[in-house]
């Protein structure tokens, strides 16, 4: 090795275990690589700090060789000196001034020769390294790897981020992001292998939503989310073909004809052309007071035959008291409902008007 180097701020993390030389990971923020910092074949003193097993530690001569692993020489370590068997969890290697260098200069003064021995302690807290404090995994809970490579990438739980944030649960397969506490409604992002999906939940294990590989958009139960809310609608929907509804026979009970009563109720209903107060376009279709009302004037529930609904809300704050949203309510119809209860009503005046005309022609 050529004559020792020094330099500032140059500092890298690395994963590598054993005995022998360490493959470095980049970087730690504020801080420059070795390859960027050290020339070629140039001998410095490192000093190598375990994160994940604090307890590891070793001090000694090194060089970057030709593949930018970092070659070790020790001169104290927590393995009695030698060189440490190093276990494979996230370790801080850094350059340093070793206290076997410190010991060798001799300082000269008014009072004759001081060496670095002649400071109490001082020689034992260099060679001795302390425990690793704030950085220790104890003290931050590292379950895994945080690893900030050259690029700017930055991973948790994998030495190799892929992209800006790449996260990992136990295996390259999965990674879960937490949003909250540990209470029953924390919020979490992951990725489930095993159906391609990337999911979006709420509590421990419950999707809510996810949406896979091949681009489908679904909920995490059948038939028991709903899109949008009475005080929270969708403004526009987009859509190739209609919705597809539930008409299996196997999902219904009480099969029976439209009573004539509905229907009669359904006759008093106007058809109406109206303008929201928000917009200025015309539309043709129904007011849902006027349905309830026709079928109420007869003592049926329009709730009860799915046509109308009614939803209400109180009202919501933001964490500094605003008003996000004042307490209200809101009438509305199931559309689909409406116009079969139309079909059906049509379908029995035409067939009535079929019979009348019948008898005429017969008479």
């Amino acid at each position: 090795m050529s004559e020792l180097f020094f330099a500032d701020l140059v500092q890298e993390t690395s994963l590598t275990g054993g005995t022998g030389s360490l493959e470095l990971s980049g970087a730690v923020p504020g801080h420059r690589s070795f390859a960027g910092a050290v020339p070629a074949e140039t001998a410095f003193h490192y000093a190598i700090c375990g994160i994940a097993e604090e307890s590891e530690w070793e001090i000694g001569l090194g060089e970057i060789d030709s593949e930018g692993r970092l070659v070790r020489s020790p001169l104290a370590s927590s393995n009695d000196g030698a060189l440490v068997d190093l276990s494979g969890g996230l370790k801080s290697v850094a350059l340093t001034v070793a206290a076997d260098w410190f010991a060798g200069q001799d300082e000269g003064g008014s009072g004759g020769t001081v060496t670095i021995g002649d400071v109490d302690g001082l020689t034992e807290a260099l060679a001795s390294k302390q425990a690793a404090g704030d950085y220790a995994a104890a003290s931050h809970g590292h379950s895994g790897f945080l690893q900030l490579d050259g690029s700017g990438n930055l991973a948790i739980g994998t030495a190799t981020p892929a992209v800006r944030l790449h996260v990992v649960d136990g295996s390259t397969t999965t990674g879960t992001i937490r949003l909250g506490g540990n209470a029953t409604y924390f919020g979490s992002l992951f990725y489930d292998y095993g159906a391609g999906a990337l999911v979006l939940g709420t509590g421990a294990g419950q999707a809510s939503f996810s949406a896979n590989f091949q681009g489908h958009f679904y909920p995490g139960a059948d038939a028991v989310g709903r899109c949008g809310l009475g005080s929270n609608r969708w403004d526009v929907i987009f859509a190739a073909s209609g919705a597809i509804s539930t008409s299996d026979e196997r999902a219904k009970r009480d099969i029976g004809a439209i009573p004539d009563d509905w229907l009669d109720a359904w006759g008093a209903v106007e058809w109406q052309r109206y303008r929201f107060t928000s917009g200025q376009r015309w539309h043709a279709g129904l007011v849902a007071q006027q349905v309830h009302g026709a079928f109420a004037a007869r003592g049926i529930d329009a709730f009860a035959i799915g046509l109308c609904c009614h939803d209400e809300w109180d009202e919501a704050r933001d964490s500094d008291g605003g008003l996000v949203r004042a307490a209200g309510d809101r009438w509305g119809l199931r559309y689909e409902e409406c116009l079969a209860v139309e079909s059906a009503w049509q379908r029995r005046e035409l067939k009535r008007l079929s019979e009348r005309l019948a008898m005429l022609e017969a008479g």
